[in-house]
């Protein structure tokens, strides 16, 4: 009976092992070929935030491209088709277009195997929303990088961005969590406006009924209403994302609350 109990015990154990170490791998050789993202979309856990409404060239586009990178064969690549940030842009923590996210439940392994899109160097970062976790510069657009980070604290959102063109073949994650959408709409297209006046939000100008949520840079949702109307609330200090859904529109605007 002492012996069975054991053997129980080392079997979960075990299962426990796997179950914390389990990785989530997106290879984008086995998703199916696209122009790319017009709005912010979640595929497999994996989000993606998308470039400027005016640009033809999308943000998360997949085609065909061969390439060997760490011992691994690749047939695809997802392409960012430019950088994360606008222009003059130095905040490189909060990208503002062309990024993909997840949610991890605490301490993650990360791992990209990717190509650079074009001449010059050009820099891959991780970042959680507040502060860039660690960067990756290359120069060499002929032969594929693979890099790795160890992220090692509690839940939140990491953000793959880059400055520039980048072509990526494959990333994988331990300990994901279920990813939430953060949309974002470009400026010219807002129907509602969102600031912060000291410890308020006001949002104005609604269409219609309309979804109020708001999160932390880490990902983190903190309120949510539903407004018919011009709305305002109160928040403790800090900078938050506020999203606005109405209808198939969902406003996003980063807001610092004093």
């Amino acid at each position: 009976m002492k012996k069975s109990f054991l053997s129980l015990v080392a079997g979960f154990l075990l299962f426990s092992g796997i179950a914390t170490a389990q990785t989530t791998t997106w290879n984008f050789s086995e998703w199916p070929a696209q122009s790319g993202y017009t709005e912010s979309t979640v595929v497999n856990n994996l989000g993606f935030l998308p470039g400027p409404s005016n640009s033809s060239n999308l943000m998360g586009a997949i085609e065909s491209n061969t390439a060997t990178i760490d011992g691994i064969s690749f047939t695809q690549r997802l392409k960012t088709n430019g950088g994360s940030y606008t222009s003059g842009e130095t905040n490189f923590a909060m990208p503002s277009q062309r990024a993909m996210y997840f949610d991890v439940n605490g301490n993650s392994t990360i791992k990209i195997w990717y190509k650079n899109g074009g001449g010059g160097t050009r820099t891959v970062y991780i970042t959680n929303g507040t502060s860039v976790l660690t960067s990756f510069p290359y120069t060499d657009s002929t032969v594929g990088q693979y890099v790795t980070y160890n992220y090692v604290g509690g839940p939140t959102k990491i953000y793959i961005t880059d400055d520039q063109a980048v072509n990526f073949y494959q990333i994988s994650a331990t300990n994901l969590a279920t990813t939430t959408v953060l949309g974002v709409t470009n400026a010219n297209k807002k129907s509602s406006t969102v600031y912060a006046a000291g410890n308020q939000v006001f949002v104005s100008k609604l269409s219609g009924p309309a979804t109020v949520e708001v999160y932390t840079m880490n990902g983190a949702l903190v309120k949510t209403i539903s407004a018919k109307a011009d709305t305002s609330f109160n928040l403790n200090t800090g900078i938050y994302i506020v999203n606005v859904k109405s209808g198939n529109q969902t406003v996003s605007q980063k807001v610092s609350v004093r």
